[in-house]
């Protein structure tokens, strides 16, 4: 409501209702009564109607000062069914909200001048609720009660939706508008914080359903560490709606029973990704960061050979070999001396197998190299046919790591490999081994196969489920391979295109990859960096949530890191948060403005004047002061009620944002499998998330 006045007061009696009560008394006189004023009836009906006219405007004015003291204090649901959710081609539709300007700062902490106090009710609200409480069981006195439960007009204390936080931030502005992101500006990144509960998750699935549902079929990505049975149940359900059931790919590690297989190490565009995907899961603090290195050397050694050999890699076979690398040296040599000798070379190899078993009957130890005891009697006749020099495989360096690896005494290696066996072991334990390790033969059978490249090419809906809460280790090991694997997939298309000549692939360059993050502290490592750096090139918009900034820190144990990637995320989204770092992305994008403070000033001052006989001379007087502060406070920040935010978007377009609840009826959708698997999810986790449940 624009004023001509230096402040705008909105926080007071609606006194145009009286001035309009008079015009609308006046217009009734000169209607009714023309004679009586002695006004010709032409001239009376036209001076009614101008009466008529000020008294509408008034009272309008003064709705306008009720509408926006009602506002002020209180706030109802925010509902949208999910069947109703606007999908647009060029946008995503972020909620309802407005821009943030220097006048609702200016409204805002005119809620916290004690003068205002009583036109805000919220104290009234507080006691209205506990009259209706009290009298609910009573009778007669119920029907107080149940009329204060009513959301109707004639009720001035309705029951509020349950969303804590202060409502005030919402209710500075009436006009609000649905709120939008640019496409392209999706591709910028966006970064979602806020507190456990407050609705990040919420506002992810609003944005999910409409990449599902948009008409250019959108490969939507989601990763799900802590394991919610809502969103699961949204993608699937969104998915047969969509008619994309059959894009539709659950990977959940808590559920190996109906989850697709996934190959953690069966997809690379280089040779060293494999051992990075791996490596990167080790412990790297202090004396840990030699050991880290060690693993890597290892398993990227077992790599080389294996795919040297054309051997699957898997996290099978990397398990086994690390345990034991004899055998993979073993197989190396022969199929080394094959492709160099031929088969010359395979009956001085049983000479010396003879030669080797005739010294174990004769309990001639003296004849085994140290470093060969106990291993098996083909290992210790390729190293001693190898050794005499008449077939040489010196000249391959993946031999000579081999035998040197080899060499190594059994208690030295297996500290060197401490923190790869258990974290291999992890990885492939139970039933994990089939989802994260599988065979040809499984892989075959026609259970689903997870793999980046056709999930892009055939712009696939995946739901990754990593149950952090029962194994953070395997779930973040498994996280971060994930996205490892797929930062090497998008670098490819990023090079090469999306190729469009295979079966079910995309016939042009053009492609949209929405990859969202929940709870990304979980998946965050080194590999987050170029992800968020070089990805947008590959047609890939990241949406990560978090708690805080902080969570960055912690997972990459670097402040610069977490600096580095929060610095990539252009679209920043803002709930309520209880740290003031995290508060002050938006804070300190928010420029400073002058807000005006009233004084009131009374001044009385003695005289002595025996002219006119006073004793004293008093003034009244409105002092106006201006004070700059920030647009926007980091205590704004952490006063949000659930379901709102604070947004920079559009290259710092700072918006107030509310986000929906979408009211949801899959039943007749989701299969009892499905069924079942959110339901041990909603019982393993339960947050802040279910507000809305206990809105009347």
């Amino acid at each position: 409501m624009s004023t001509p006045y230096q402040k705008e007061v909105l926080l007071r009696p609606a006194v145009e209702f009286y001035s309009g009560m008079v015009s609308a008394t006046s217009a009734f006189f000169l209607i009714a009564m023309p004679g009586l004023l002695m006004i010709p009836w032409t001239i009376a009906y036209v001076a009614a109607t101008f009466f008529t006219i000020i008294a509408i405007y008034d009272c309008y004015r003064g709705y306008v000062i009720l509408r926006y003291r009602r506002a002020i204090s209180r706030q109802g649901p925010f509902e949208i069914r999910s069947h109703k959710v606007p999908v647009y081609e060029d946008r995503l539709y972020i909620g309802t909200g407005f821009e943030w300007g220097q006048r609702h700062t200016q409204r805002y902490l005119d809620t916290f001048d004690d003068k205002y106090l009583p036109f805000i009710k919220k104290q009234e609200f507080h006691f209205a609720r506990g009259i209706q409480r009290l009298f609910s069981k009573i009778p007669l006195l119920s029907l107080i009660s149940y009329y204060l439960r009513q959301t109707w007009v004639l009720n001035p204390w309705p029951p509020v939706a349950p969303l804590s936080g202060d409502v005030s931030l919402n209710g500075v502005e009436h006009h609000q508008s649905k709120a939008f992101l640019p496409k392209s500006d999706r591709r910028q990144h966006t970064y979602m914080a806020g507190a456990t509960g407050t609705g990040k998750t919420e506002a992810m699935e609003l944005m999910v359903v409409q990449d599902i549902h948009r008409k250019s079929r959108d490969c939507v990505i989601v990763f799900d560490p802590k394991g919610s049975a809502s969103l699961l149940k949204t993608m699937y359900a969104e998915s047969i709606l969509a008619g994309r059931e059959e894009d539709f790919t659950v990977f959940h590690l808590g559920f190996p029973e109906i989850s697709a297989m996934y190959n953690a190490t069966g997809n690379f565009s280089r040779i060293t990704e494999v051992s990075s995907r791996l490596a990167n899961q080790l412990p790297d603090g202090g004396d840990s960061s030699a050991f880290k290195e060690f693993g890597w050397q290892f398993i990227n050694l077992v790599v080389r050979v294996s795919d040297e050999m054309t051997i699957p890699v898997t996290l099978v076979s990397i398990r086994k070999y690390i345990g034991d690398v004899g055998p993979l040296y073993l197989n190396y040599s022969k199929m080394s001396l094959d492709r160099k000798y031929g088969s010359t070379w395979v009956e001085w190899f049983n000479d010396e197998i003879r030669s080797v078993v005739e010294a174990e009957e004769k309990s001639n130890n003296r004849a085994v190299i140290g470093y060969l005891s106990g291993r098996p009697v083909e290992e210790q006749a390729m190293h001693n046919l190898l050794r005499k020099g008449q077939f040489v495989l010196s000249d391959s360096q993946l031999f000579l790591d081999l035998e040197e690896v080899l060499k190594m005494s059994a208690s030295h290696y297996s500290k060197l490999v401490a923190s790869v066996r258990p974290l291999l072991d992890k990885l492939t334990a139970g039933q994990l081994e089939l989802m994260m390790s599988p065979s040809e033969a499984e892989i075959e059978s026609g259970r689903r196969l997870l793999e980046w490249e056709q999930v892009i090419r055939k712009k696939g809906i995946v739901y990754i489920g990593l149950d952090a809460m029962a194994d953070f280790t395997v779930a973040s090991a498994v996280g971060n391979a994930m996205l490892m694997d797929f930062v090497s997939t998008a670098s490819r298309i990023y090079k090469e295109g999306v190729l469009g000549d295979t079966p079910g692939g995309i016939q042009s360059e053009e492609i949209a990859v929405w990859m969202y993050l929940d709870e990304v502290d979980a998946l965050v490592g080194d590999e987050f960096i170029p992800m968020v750096n070089k990805i947008r090139g590959a047609g890939v918009g990241i949406v990560a949530l978090s708690q805080a900034v902080q969570d960055f820190e912690v997972a990459l144990n670097s402040v610069a890191k977490q600096k580095v990637i929060i610095g990539n995320f252009n679209n920043v989204i803002m709930f309520r948060v209880r740290n003031k770092e995290t508060a002050a992305l938006i804070a300190d994008q928010s420029p400073t403005v002058r807000v005006l403070q009233l004084t009131d000033i009374t001044t009385a001052t003695d005289t002595d004047n025996m002219l006119d006989g006073s004793l004293f001379k008093s003034s009244n007087e409105d002092r106006s002061t201006n004070t700059e502060t920030p647009m926007i406070t980091e205590w704004m920040v952490m006063r949000l009620p659930i379901g709102q935010a604070f947004a920079s978007v559009e290259g710092g377009r700072l918006m107030k944002l509310h986000y929906p609840f979408r009211v949801r009826d899959y039943r007749q959708l989701i299969p009892d499998s499905i069924v079942e698997m959110a339901g041990q999810m909603e019982r393993r986790y339960r947050a802040g998330n279910d507000w809305y449940k206990q809105i009347a």
